[in-house]
């Protein structure tokens, strides 16, 4: 049942300077004003050049029309495609006010999808996902969910408590005719420990997405003028850190995000690590300098070939800078580069990887599914005694409730709001 709303607009694409801009706009209550203004008739959806007059001057458009209820949100939906200058979307926008268009919510577009049936709730959190994953890995862990595998799961579960609600509480009709036995007890008690085993397998192979949990931060640490600066420039392609002959220059934390085969990674150099006299400020500066090795998930602590090894930082790999400079590599538990030359800096890429790519076997799903699976597994818990099947149907009904939570058809709007106040506008 489609359900009357506002006519809504949003760009669809990012703002800025481009070949084009994408102007999406959805209802069921568009004027014939509007249809009339784009040269369009309501009955005949399809694909139109049109030239439309805004204020002073004029712009081709590309029109897109999806006529109700064959579109993204089951309503009529027009998407603009304009040059993509921002003062043109400006006056696109203008002209949408103009003729009763309000600027949509957060994820709006997607919302109207659900509401009218055009998708299920997992669908329309996949939406959100595949824009918000930002590596390679993210779509590989996300993929099951994307697929729909995750709702397959969650049918089967969801009928599996069904089935046995049914079966304890025919049990529960005819307990006072003797019906109620050992052998049927023992029996819903083994169904209880296959669904517990369901939901705990999910729990074990899933884990709950979020945004910044695919970043793996990497830290150079190491003396004064061993080099961490010019390693930092080429692991990042380009002269972000100062480099200086002069000991203590570093002393902020420099930072530059770069992708390794997929994987997302904050490269961090560090400020030098020395005893003796030191001015006030590098002292803060090797203070950050812990700070960034202690959240760090690999730390890289670097040597020039006369120093004597001796490392300060627990688990950090050994790396052993100006390579250039010897003519034999004696450390077998080192990796000897050479960031003046680019020996070694490909070698250096791959031990990277090895440390932080990511486990093969993990999969995600959103927060919110997380969750649920997390309460429905809590409230089943074993149960002795001659209350079994009063006790477990209620826990079995707590448990459904809060799967339904996630793929149920509800319209807690609560709920949907929260889900999707997490999609980006225009979507």
């Amino acid at each position: 049942m489609v359900r009357k709303q506002d006519s809504i607009y949003a760009l669809a694409t990012p703002e800025g300077v481009s070949a084009i801009s994408v102007i999406r706009v959805t209802g069921l209550s568009i004027s014939e004003k509007f249809f009339n203004f784009l040269g369009i008739e309501r009955k005949k959806p399809g694909v139109f050049l049109r030239k439309i007059t805004l204020g002073d001057f004029s712009e081709k458009c590309l029109i897109l029309y999806f006529k109700a209820p064959r579109s993204y949100t089951g309503e009529d939906v027009i998407e603009i495609q304009s040059h993509g200058n921002m003062v043109i979307v400006s006056e696109i926008f203008d002209v949408l006010e103009n003729f009763g268009f309000r600027e949509a919510q957060a994820g709006e577009f997607t919302k109207r999808g659900f509401l009218n049936n055009k998708f299920t709730i997992d669908e329309a959190e996949s939406v959100a996902v595949n824009v918000s994953a930002s590596s390679v890995e993210e779509l590989r862990m996300l993929e099951d969910f994307r697929l729909g595998k995750v709702g397959h799961f969650f049918s089967n579960v969801t009928k599996k408590i069904e089935g046995l609600l049914v079966t304890i509480e025919s049990q529960l009709d005819f307990s006072d005719e003797g019906a109620v036995g050992s052998i049927s007890k023992n029996n819903i008690k083994k169904e209880i420990a296959v669904l517990k085993g369901d939901l705990d397998n999910f729990l074990r192979k899933y884990s709950p997405f979020q945004s910044e949990m695919m970043k793996k931060k990497v830290v150079l640490v190491g003396q004064p003028n061993v080099g961490k600066s010019s390693l930092f420039n080429s692991l990042v392609g380009g002269k972000v850190a100062l480099v200086s002959n002069t000991p203590g220059t570093t002393r902020d934390v420099v930072r530059k995000n770069l992708f390794l085969k997929g994987v997302e990674i904050t490269l961090e150099d560090t400020a030098g690590i020395r005893t003796g006299q030191v001015s006030e400020i590098e002292k803060m500066g090797m203070g950050l300098t812990n700070e960034s090795y202690e959240t760090s998930d690999l730390c890289l602590e670097v040597f020039e070939p006369e120093q004597k090894i001796k490392k300060k930082f627990k688990d950090s790999v050994l790396i052993i800078n100006k390579s250039d400079l010897l003519k034999v590599h004696t450390k077998k538990n080192a990796l000897y580069v050479s960031a003046k030359t680019g020996a070694g800096i490909e070698e250096l890429r791959k031990l990277i990887y090895k440390y932080i790519k990511p486990d093969p076997k993990l999969s995600l799903v959103t927060e919110r599914v997380y969750k649920a699976v997390v309460k429905a597994n809590n409230s089943i818990e074993s149960v002795r005694g001659d209350d079994i099947f009063e006790i477990t149907a209620q826990q079995l009904r707590d448990a459904l409730l809060e799967l339904r939570y996630v793929y149920g058809n509800f319209s807690n709007e609560k709920i949907l709001d929260r889900v999707f106040s997490k999609f980006c506008i225009g979507k």
